[in-house]
């Protein structure tokens, strides 16, 4: 009898470790495909040869005594002289911050940053005189919380500020993000930067807690903010006069 108990037991036992087996590699089956999913949309996303394609509509902006029009550039094929003024604007309106979030200001890493061959910008100018107002540079990319556009810049000449350019630029990009079946926005800024936390709120982004360091610890110089592309966003052309602000 207790060599009967005993076979069931360890029958029983093995039937258990087979099923957790089964379970895991399925689990694994899944988290697989999932990151297939993922990849293969940011992937569609980042071969975007011009995202006006399909936003012809948005390739303007006239409104606030303004009258734009907004490019989509690779990093590697912008002219030279657009990055070289992405980089000055850049370097005007965030060397500071950088320095006094304690991060620093390492020209030669934010070069290599703006010229990765997967970054992209909108750049705004003014076709008059072709001054350029202000841009956006962004990638898609897979992280662990989905397939996402992260925002690496949104820089806005001082001259262009409180116009509803950087609102705007936000909007196109979000609703890029959408067409392409991306899960959300993501961005680093420096807390220190009180005006664009301020401004990407407004925008209904909020803190991303599980990529951003503890709030009370000695690097909480910084946030990741997100923002879901699930749900409908308006249309650009309702957007307020809300100013765009610099961004880490």
């Amino acid at each position: 009898y207790m060599g009967t108990l005993l076979f069931m037991a360890k029958k029983k036992a093995a039937a258990a470790a087979t099923s957790k087996a089964h379970e895991k590699k399925e689990l694994r089956k899944q988290q697989l495909e999932l990151e297939l999913k993922r990849l293969a949309v940011v992937r569609e996303a980042t071969a975007v040869v011009d995202i006006f394609e399909d936003l012809a509509a948005f390739r303007e902006f006239n409104r606030n005594g303004l009258s734009l029009r907004l490019e989509y550039h690779h990093a590697r094929r912008m002219p030279e002289e657009t990055m070289a003024w992405a980089f000055g604007l850049l370097r005007s309106n965030m060397e500071q911050l950088y320095i006094d979030s304690g991060w620093g200001w390492n020209e030669a890493e934010k070069r290599g940053e703006m010229t990765r061959e997967d970054m992209r910008y909108i750049v705004a100018y003014d076709p008059s005189d072709n001054r350029r107002a202000g841009y956006i540079e962004f990638v898609a990319q897979v992280e662990d919380i989905g397939a996402t556009l992260y925002m690496y810049e949104l820089q806005i000449e001082p001259a262009f500020l409180r116009r509803g350019l950087g609102k705007f630029l936000v909007q196109v990009m979000e609703l890029f993000g959408r067409r392409a079946k991306l899960d959300c926005i993501l961005l680093t800024v420096f807390t220190n930067n009180v005006n664009a936390v301020a401004f990407y709120k407004a925008m209904r982004f909020a803190v991303e807690d599980s990529m951003s360091p503890d709030p009370l610890g000695d690097d909480a110089t910084w946030i990741v903010m997100r923002k879901p592309l699930q749900n409908p966003t308006p249309a650009p052309a309702a957007a307020a006069t809300t100013a765009g602000a610099s961004a880490e």
